[in-house]
């Protein structure tokens, strides 16, 4: 048997330094087990440094709900969010809605307005619009007065807006604003030739009093 006090100052050292490798050695073998669960390999599950705070800088839309919801008013989404999400953020649907009147997965747009529609009305009304309202002065560049009669914005006009165009009758007009509802914002003018009715010649006629 081997005591201390036999080893010389060099041999204790030695022992010393052995020692603390081993026990480091086993100290870190015992945390990588404990924490394989946690570490994952952010290449092969296809995310980035870039993944990391994303939702911290996801931007966010301002919407105006009225109608047939519990909570009616401003309120803030998150962008992409769907008509359903808006009426979801109010509380909720009434007892008198009547959600198949309107496209509940259409993506809104800041600024937006939605009317949740009603069991109870009886004619044609525009649920989602974009439009500052009645009697509202507006501005563009610099400050100056935009000249709102001079184009017609086919993604957000009434059905009495629409029919001031050049060959476009009431029915038409319909037409127009129910593709909206079904299919969404029109991306580019021309794309009001996929309305039914309104073909090359009727699109050369309005083409440059109308815009998105």
């Amino acid at each position: 048997m081997i005591y201390i006090k036999d080893l010389t100052i060099k041999q204790i050292v030695i022992i010393t330094a052995v020692a603390v490798v081993f026990l480091a050695t086993i100290g870190i073998y015992l945390y990588k087990v404990t924490t394989k669960e946690e570490n994952y390999d952010m290449e092969e599950l296809g995310l980035t440094d870039n993944f990391v705070g994303m939702e911290s800088i996801n931007k966010q839309i301002v919407i105006y709900v009225t109608g047939e919801v519990n909570n009616k008013g401003v309120v803030v989404l998150e962008e992409g969010a769907r008509v359903i999400d808006a009426i979801e953020s109010c509380g909720g649907e009434t007892l008198d809605a009547d959600l198949n009147k309107i496209n509940l997965a259409y993506v809104l747009s800041d600024g937006d307005k939605l009317y949740v529609p009603s069991i109870k009305d009886k004619e044609e009304i525009e649920y989602i619009t974009s439009e500052s309202g009645n009697n509202v002065i507006e501005k563009g560049a610099g400050g100056k007065m935009s000249d709102k009669n001079s184009v017609v914005n086919i993604n957000t006009a009434t059905k009495e807006q629409l029919t001031t165009l050049n060959g476009i009758g009431e029915a038409t007009a319909e037409k127009i604003i129910l593709y909206r509802k079904e299919n969404g914002k029109f991306n580019v003018a021309e794309d009001i030739k996929n309305v039914p009715g309104i073909g090359d010649s009727k699109y050369e006629a309005i083409k440059d009093k109308i815009t998105v």
